[in-house]
């Protein structure tokens, strides 16, 4: 792996790089879903300027905003543990914290506040929780599985993994 040859902070700034954009790539995809439907099926309950791309991007902007503070916390705290030895309890409460942020800075309803650090908290942990069984290796996962285990195995290993 290339990251390996890198010296320790510039390993770093790409491990929360990596995780500012996978979090930008889903918190996309999940407004993007989310307005998709409500334009569907509640057609009334969106705003005129309100339309999927748009949300899509507000999405992406979140994300990034959230994983590279995600990984921030993860280099500040958790800093000098392996991917295995990270506690998904405590992991939880920091992408509650990254994903806090955005909607505090917006003056967003305490709904939406709630809602987005609950979404912080779950997809932290499952990042996690993928990228340790990744790292278990298990021979029979799908190419699909491989794939995205990877892509969240490496940032978050790079962010809080000791010096090798």
């Amino acid at each position: 792996m290339f990251l390996g040859r890198l010296s320790r902070p510039l390993r770093k700034i790409l491990g929360v790089v990596g995780l500012g954009i996978h979090w930008g790539i889903v918190g996309a995809l999940l407004f993007f879903l989310i307005v998709s439907a409500i334009g569907m099926f509640r057609p009334h309950d969106i705003s005129p300027g309100a339309d999927p791309l748009s949300a899509g991007w507000t999405g992406f902007l979140f994300g990034v905003t959230s994983g590279l503070l995600f990984g921030l916390l993860l280099t500040a705290i958790e800093n000098r543990k392996f991917v295995a030895d990270l506690n998904w309890k405590r992991v939880a409460i920091w992408g509650a914290l990254a994903c806090a942020v955005w909607p505090l800075l917006h003056a967003l309803r305490i709904e939406m506040v709630l809602a987005l650090c609950g979404g912080g908290g779950l997809y932290s942990i499952f990042s996690v929780l993928v990228a340790q069984h990744y790292e278990r290796r298990q021979p029979k996962s799908s190419f699909l599985f491989k794939l995205v285990g990877r892509s969240l195995r490496d940032p978050l290993r790079a962010t809080c993994a000791p010096s090798r």
